[in-house]
């Protein structure tokens, strides 16, 4: 890769990481205010609402009684997932998504990271369901590394059925 690609590479990161934890932590604050005061909006009638809640463990409340080891086990997370970026950019650049899927995916996990090191606890806003068959309450954040690691399971799948050996002989089964 040369000097000047990856220059565009790294611009790419960086705007998409910026704008995705300026995106995910502003409609947090902006949830926040506005459903304290409001309550739960319904945008799409019951099927897509606005409603506040807090989640203090992992994805979908898992280990939500651990209390700090949940920060520690988040930043070590999140610190993992840099180093492995930057080494896979380093090493592996081709068998990567573009530069701004991957600033979704760290943007996302700093997002959420930021907002739990205020309060122990991750702001969630956008609720999806029918009725009372709900799903678990998310934010952007959460909508950014789910498809951030989707699309690097994406590319990991299209590489690798590109290198699978066109002629594999068939396997013959004694009669």
């Amino acid at each position: 890769m040369n000097a000047m690609h990856a220059v565009k590479e790294a611009t790419a990161l960086l705007a998409t990481f910026i704008g995705t934890v300026a995106a995910d932590l502003g409609t947090k604050a902006l949830a926040e205010q506005s459903l304290m005061q409001y309550g739960t909006r319904e945008v799409v009638g019951e099927w897509f609402r606005f409603s506040l809640g807090y989640n203090q463990g992992v994805a979908f409340g898992l280990f939500a009684t651990d209390g700090p080891s949940v920060i520690i086990v988040s930043g070590l997370a999140t610190l993992l997932l840099a180093t492995w970026m930057v080494h896979a950019l380093r090493t592996d650049r081709d068998r990567l998504p573009p530069s701004w899927v991957l600033g979704l995916l760290l943007g996302g996990a700093v997002a959420n990271l930021l907002d739990r090191l205020g309060d122990g606890r991750v702001t969630d806003f956008i609720d999806l369901g029918l009725g009372a068959y709900r799903w678990a309450t998310f934010n952007l954040a959460d909508v950014f590394i789910v498809f951030g690691v989707g699309m690097i399971l994406l590319t990991s799948y299209r590489h690798s059925a590109e290198e699978a050996p066109e002629d594999v002989p068939a396997i013959s089964t004694p009669d």
